[in-house]
């Protein structure tokens, strides 16, 4: 392997090199299959990191660190002239020198709080992110839905135009004509790329329409920011636009998806699910990416492959950067 696959999909490289490596595997069926073989190798790892830890997880540490000490005294045949510290003191002192006891049972302290508090710190950043991320959703649906009420029910067209081929070329649109005012709305905080992303923000429709077909890419692949969104279904030689018709069960707009493959999700949240936007204005944290009792897939069409919807109830999510046409990529 000679790319850094397993850096990829954990968001251990630098920004750049990201967009270096997601730029190969867009043209490359063999690193879209190795990263995919890790991420499923990694999710047992990953919902362990963030589970709940046992109530009594404080209890247990406590004993155990008593039980270590008791099992590595060190009993001797001559009385001790003074009596024998305890533990209280032999952590307290500020006037003994450090014997190896000591840091025995220092190191044992240390290893122990960070038992107990590990769980909880991944569990608090993995919530924040989480509710941080619905937020912006929520946000994004009150333009979305402003918007439908502004333009005879609908939600916005994907332009013919091949600059605006896209699902990201939504974010310019509801941003340059007010109906989102916060652009910070439409980048997950647990997104890799939100941290590089964000800086430059999201280019001005005049921007992407000017821009050099070298920087075009570049430019369409954060248009969109760090959420996928659904861009219309195919009838009559053309996209046509989704019609807000509340459905409870027609994704809108939900975390950026991954790789090509019909097993595609998004890394948004280290790969253990993606917050989906569904029409009616609800948000749910989902595990998988097919809805329960429908079999509607999320991020890829009724036909298996990433594409707008076949009709007008398959909604598909697609991130921004992936070029749009009927029926196909």
């Amino acid at each position: 392997m000679n790319e850094d696959i397993i850096g990829y999909v954990t968001g251990a490289l630098d920004a750049q090199e990201h967009q270096r490596i997601e730029d190969l595997m867009r043209s490359d069926a063999d690193l879209q299959s190795q990263a995919d073989v890790i991420r499923r190798s990694l999710l047992p790892l990953e919902s362990y990191r963030h589970c709940e830890p046992p109530s009594d997880l404080h209890n247990q540490t406590l004993a155990y660190v008593f039980d270590q000490i008791d099992a590595h005294k060190v009993g001797t045949a001559i009385p001790l002239a003074q009596p024998a510290f305890t533990s209280e003191e032999l952590v307290t002192s500020s006037r003994r020198s450090w014997r190896p006891m000591d840091i025995f049972v220092t190191g044992i302290v240390a290893a122990s709080l960070l038992m107990l508090l590990s769980p909880a710190l991944f569990n608090s950043r993995f919530a924040a992110e989480l509710r941080e991320c619905q937020n912006n959703l929520q946000n994004l649906y009150a333009g979305f839905s402003q918007y439908s009420i502004t333009h005879e029910g609908n939600f916005p067209a994907v332009t013919n135009n091949s600059a605006f081929a896209t699902s990201g070329a939504y974010a310019p649109i509801l941003l340059e004509q007010g109906y989102v005012t916060d652009e910070g709305n439409f980048f997950c905080p647990a997104a890799v790329e939100s941290i590089a992303w964000r800086q430059p923000g999201i280019p001005t429709q005049q921007t992407v329409a000017e821009a050099r077909p070298e920087d075009l890419t570049a430019l369409q692949q954060r248009m969109g920011g760090t959420y996928g969104y659904s861009v219309g279904y195919q009838a009559g030689g053309r996209i046509r636009a989704i019609r807000n018709q509340q459905r409870p069960n027609f994704a809108l707009i939900a975390d950026r998806p991954s790789g090509q493959s019909i097993n595609r999700y998004s890394m948004n949240h280290g790969g253990l699910g993606q917050n989906i936007l569904f029409e009616n204005g609800h948000v749910a944290f989902v595990r998988g990416t097919q809805s329960i009792g429908l079999g509607d897939r999320y991020y890829v069409s009724d036909r298996g492959i990433v594409e707008p919807g076949v009709h007008r109830d398959d909604s598909v999510i697609m991130e921004s950067g992936i070029p749009i046409a009927n029926g196909s990529q």
